[in-house]
C-alpha cells in the first residue's frame, strides 16, 4: 500500500476474500470428501492463521500464515441473499473475508459477525507506504501443522482441556515461538490468574484460572513485540451445567400438545423465550428438523437426559422421558406396524401430519442409535434405582432397545432376520 497523492489517507478497511474449492460437489460424496476442502481459521492478531483440509482428514493441509508485520483482526462472511457468493445451504458456507484493518466493516457488520478484537485503520502520509504479506505452506497432517506454525514464526499455542473452562478448573496453556515467549497476560479487569509452570519439550507452560463467567482474553507476547490474542470462555462447573440443562429440557423444551409431536423435545428460541413449534416456526421451510424427531437436533436431547439420570436420577426427569417414549416415540415416530405388530422402525421425522405420517421413510439410520441408547439408559435407571418410578420394567426398556436396533439392521445391506434368537444379559 503506497500513498502516491498529496493528501493524508486513511484506509479504514483492508480485507481480502478467499475462494477455495469448498463448494460441495453436487452431492457427490466421493468428490466432497476427497476433492473439496473445509476451512479452519484463527483470527488473533499476529498469531492468526488459516488452513484448509479435505473433509476426509487426509493430508496435506494448505496453511496460510502472516509474515512479520501482518496480522488479522476481523472475519466476515457473505450470508444468505448477500450477493452471488452468498451462503447456500447445504453446498456452500459463503465467501469468507479476512481483514487486516476493519474500522468500518466491523461496525457495519456488528449484527452479523462476532467481533472481539479492537478495530484499526491504516493512515498513510503523502509518499508513505506499508507492506503486508502472507505465506502459503504445506502441513502433512494436523500434528505437523504445529511445526509449520512454529517454523513460520507464528506462536504455537495448545490449551488443555480446551478454550471453554469451568470456573472450578484450571486450563494449562503451552506456547512456543521461534522468537521466544516474552509474556502471557490476562485481560485487564477480569482477575485472570496466570501462573508460570516452567518448560516442557520446548513449550513454556502456564496455568490459567478464570473466576468470572463469560469471554476472557489472554495475550501471548512473543518475538520482540508480536502478539497473539486467545479467547477463552469461562462457564459454571460441569455438574451445575448438566443439572441445569437437564432441568430446562424437562420443564421448558418438552412439547405438551395435541399435535403429533406431543412429548418431543423441541428447540428453544432464546430471543422469544419459547419453544420453536411446528405452528409458529418463523424460518419458512425445514420444519421437520425444528419440530423434533431427527437425529442430533430432535433425538439427542432425550439421549442426554436419560444418560444424566443414569448417574443422577430425578423422578420428574424420568417421568418426562417416559412421556416422550409413550407419546412421541411409540405414539408417532415408531408407530409403524406390519400385520398388526409394531416394527420399531423409525420414521425420518415429524412431518406435520398428525397420526400416520405422510412421509413414510424409515431409512434414516442415524436416528435409531439415539433412540436405542435412550431405551438402554431407561433400562439402567429402572434396574439400579428401585425408588424411582418408571412406566415400564427394566426388561421392557431393554427389549425395545433391542427391537429398535434390530429394525435398524433390517434397513442395512446385511439385514438381521426378524426371527434371530434374542439373548438378553440383564
Amino acid at each position: 500500500m503506497k500513498n502516491t497523492s498529496t493528501e493524508r489517507l486513511e484506509f479504514q478497511d483492508l480485507g481480502f476474500p478467499l475462494l477455495m474449492n469448498a463448494w460441495w460437489n453436487g452431492g457427490n460424496q466421493k468428490g466432497i470428501y476427497e476433492q473439496n476442502v473445509g476451512r479452519h481459521s484463527f483470527v488473533g492478531k499476529d498469531g492468526s492463521y488459516i488452513y484448509w483440509q479435505r473433509p476426509n482428514g487426509v493430508g496435506p493441509f494448505l496453511v496460510m500464515v502472516p509474515n512479520a508485520g501482518t496480522s488479522l483482526e476481523f472475519k466476515n462472511k457473505a450470508r444468505y441473499n448477500e450477493g452471488p457468493f452468498a451462503e447456500q445451504d447445504p453446498s456452500w458456507e459463503g465467501v469468507v473475508e479476512y481483514f487486516i484493518h476493519s474500522k468500518n466493516i466491523s461496525v457495519e457488520r456488528a449484527t452479523k459477525t462476532a467481533k472481539y478484537l479492537p478495530a484499526t485503520s491504516l493512515i498513510l502520509e503523502p509518499g508513505a507506504e506499508r507492506t503486508y504479506g502472507f505465506t502459503f505452506r504445506w502441513a502433512a497432517d494436523y500434528a505437523n501443522l504445529r511445526n509449520v506454525l512454529y517454523d513460520a514464526g507464528v506462536v504455537d499455542a495448545v490449551s488443555l482441556p480446551g478454550m471453554v473452562v469451568p470456573q472450578d478448573t484450571k486450563a494449562t496453556l503451552a506456547v512456543r515461538a521461534k522468537g521466544g515467549i516474552q509474556q502471557v497476560g490476562g485481560e485487564s479487569g477480569k482477575n485472570i490468574t496466570v501462573t508460570a509452570r516452567g518448560t516442557r519439550k520446548g513449550y513454556t507452560l502456564y496455568d490459567l484460572a478464570f473466576p468470572g463467567l463469560g469471554a476472557h482474553q489472554v495475550t501471548v507476547r512473543y518475538d520482540n513485540g508480536r502478539q497473539s490474542v486467545l479467547q477463552y470462555y469461562s462457564v459454571k462447573p460441569i455438574e451445575e451445567l448438566v443439572t441445569a440443562h437437564a432441568t430446562f429440557l424437562a420443564t421448558k423444551q418438552q412439547a405438551r400438545t395435541a399435535r403429533g409431536y406431543n412429548g418431543a423435545y423441541l428447540q428453544w428460541d432464546m430471543s422469544r423465550r419459547k419453544q420453536i413449534t411446528w405452528d409458529d416456526y418463523r424460518g419458512g421451510g425445514w420444519k421437520e428438523w425444528m419440530a423434533g424427531g431427527s437425529d442430533d437436533l430432535g433425538l439427542a436431547p432425550a439421549a442426554f437426559l436419560s444418560e444424566k439420570n443414569v448417574s443422577a436420577p430425578n423422578q420428574n426427569e424420568v417421568a418426562s422421558l417416559d412421556y416422550y417414549i409413550e407419546h412421541f416415540l411409540l405414539g408417532y415416530l415408531q408407530g409403524r406396524t406390519e400385520n398388526g405388530t409394531r416394527t420399531y422402525q423409525v420414521y425420518r421425522w415429524y412431518d406435520g401430519q398428525d397420526g400416520t405420517p405422510k412421509d413414510q421413510g424409515v431409512w434414516r439410520a442415524y436416528n435409531y442409535v439415539h433412540i436405542a441408547n435412550t431405551y438402554l439408559n431407561l433400562y439402567k435407571i429402572a434396574k439400579r434405582y428401585p425408588h424411582i418410578t418408571t412406566r415400564l420394567t427394566a426388561t421392557e426398556y431393554l427389549l425395545m432397545g433391542y427391537r429398535t436396533l434390530e429394525a435398524k439392521s433390517r434397513r442395512s445391506l446385511s439385514p438381521l432376520r426378524s426371527g434371530t434368537p434374542l439373548t438378553i444379559w440383564a
